[in-house]
């Protein structure tokens, strides 16, 4: 007897899957690359070509990264050697908090082998993006810590908004100057994210606290890799983000804008198949795993 999976069942599927085949999804996902201005499938070394236009590359990641390490890795490596090294590196992984523990790693100073064993942010990221530190690290590319501390995070998604006005100056400049919760076609997309993932109703006062405390994330990442482009302006900046901070070009792409507005954006979205419009309308290329999920 056959059995249908939703798509959300088969996606949390997908993620428990990764982690126990992690070694072998790490160099065997097949993909394709498309150029959704045309439809034509692309080579990695020419989407590389055509990323050398832009200054800052979004690359929205699947929720099971693991799906997406090689090409991320491959990526990055073909970006560095492609522009004699004009390159930094940006992530959501990581809270401003972080940065100076970063940097030492880095940059080889032996306080930051201390400071990363206890630091539960540091492993975390160290699970999700070691091949990149690692390469960074050989090459002493530039690494920004771009998110904000998880701990002001969450006190605004219990207390909203009014919660960073509370928080000590310190903390406060840990995040953006200035924290924006529009209401537009990003909020109905978080609020309707929330529905399906933890059953909550769009008016209620947690989710709309939980989308604030969603706008402090993109608002501050979006400062941050803003600040980094006004220090060196001349270093192509490319940012991994969870895919939704960035699909459609909303989120902290829209933020950047909205803070740059001649900044030179691009968006490399993930997908499985079956492909679909809105796949497609999600970045200006788009990486097509070859992993099936039906409704």
């Amino acid at each position: 007897m056959s059995r249908e999976w939703s798509a959300s069942t088969m996606k949390w599927i997908i993620i428990w899957l990764c982690f126990l085949l992690m070694p072998v999804l790490l160099f065997c996902t097949d993909y394709k690359i498309i150029d959704t201005s045309n439809g034509d499938i692309i080579t990695l070394e020419q989407l590389v070509k055509k990323l050398l236009e832009y200054d800052v590359i979004f690359f929205g990641q699947p929720k099971c990264r693991t799906l997406t390490r090689g090409i991320e890795f491959d990526l990055m490596r073909e970006l560095y050697e492609a522009d004699e090294g004009f390159l930094a590196i940006s992530l959501e992984k990581l809270d401003r908090t972080a940065q100076p523990v970063l940097n030492d790693y880095i940059r080889e100073r032996e306080a930051s082998r201390k400071i990363r064993i206890d630091t539960e942010q540091w492993k975390r990221f160290l699970a999700d993006h070691h091949s990149i530190i690692r390469y960074a690290k050989t090459k002493h590319i530039p690494v920004i810590a771009a998110n904000a501390p998880r701990r002001l995070v969450e006190s605004v998604s219990r207390e909203g908004i009014r919660a960073f006005h509370t928080m000590s100056d310190s903390m406060r400049r840990m995040a953006a100057q200035e924290i924006l919760t529009p209401d537009d076609e990003y909020k109905e997309l978080y609020l309707e994210k929330l529905a399906e993932e933890l059953d909550f109703e769009p008016e209620y006062l947690e989710a709309k606290y939980m989308y604030a405390a969603q706008c402090l994330k993109d608002d501050t990442m979006a400062e941050s890799i803003l600040n980094y482009h006004r220090r060196d302006p001349r270093k192509r900046i490319l940012h991994f983000n969870d895919s939704f901070y960035s699909n459609s070009y909303l989120g902290t792409v829209r933020k950047l804008k909205n803070l740059k507005s001649d900044l030179a954006i691009v968006v490399i979205s993930t997908a499985f198949k079956p492909l679909t419009k809105d796949d497609l309308k999600s970045g200006d290329f788009l990486i097509l795993l070859d992993i099936v999920v039906t409704d």
